[in-house]
């Protein structure tokens, strides 16, 4: 048996050391980037509106605008986007203030299907929404998931790191009662894990 020369056997080690770091730190990379955009799949914890007082809010009871953002009083920007006669909707396409501060409410219900509705920051983690956005009407189920999207125009969100996961939800109706009282009880008031308020207003 013929042995290889030692310079042979090191270069081979060297290479493997440097294909098993690459595999490695690869792996490492795409375990880190799949675990920043996979969400929880925690359920957020649900409060009947008994409860609701027992959320602290620390503010002033005025409206919080970034230094960062401009302020427009048009929520297309300027642009109508749609003809005048035919569709009397106006598009929010701004991403100044105040309009930053509305947003997708995203969520998948206890059959997996995903459905999307609108919310708006109030606070620097509170998101007012309604409850039908959050609890099926019909089957009275509670989401499994919910999401909050900010600014999101057109289907897309300005920055995907803004996305923030619904913690508790704190809910005025679960469609349990009568057609009236569901109708004024369609709030809820959502927990999201990140302080978006304090970047857009």
């Amino acid at each position: 048996m013929t042995k290889k020369p030692f310079y042979k056997q090191s270069l081979a080690l060297f290479f493997t050391a440097i294909l098993g770091v690459t595999t490695l730190g690869g792996w490492v990379s795409v375990q880190a980037q799949a675990n920043r955009e996979a969400p929880q799949t925690t359920p957020p914890k649900f409060t009947n509106f008994k409860d609701a007082d027992k959320l602290p809010l620390s503010q002033s009871g005025k409206p919080y605008k970034p230094s960062t953002l401009n302020q427009s009083e048009k929520p297309t920007g300027g642009v109508r986007g749609i003809p005048d006669g035919i569709d009397d909707r106006v598009p929010m396409l701004s991403r100044e203030y105040p309009w930053s501060t509305i947003g997708r409410v995203q969520g998948t219900t206890a059959d997996a299907k995903s459905y999307h509705c609108t919310g708006t920051l109030i606070f620097d983690n509170i998101v007012l929404t309604n409850s039908h956005c959050v609890i099926d009407p019909e089957t009275h189920q509670l989401s499994k998931q919910i999401l909050f999207l900010p600014n999101v125009i057109n289907g897309n969100v300005q920055n995907k790191r803004d996305i923030a996961l619904v913690e508790q939800v704190i809910y005025g109706t679960d469609f349990k009662g009568d057609r009236i009282t569901n109708q004024v009880n369609d709030w809820a008031i959502l927990k999201i894990n990140k302080p978006l308020g304090r970047k857009y207003g």
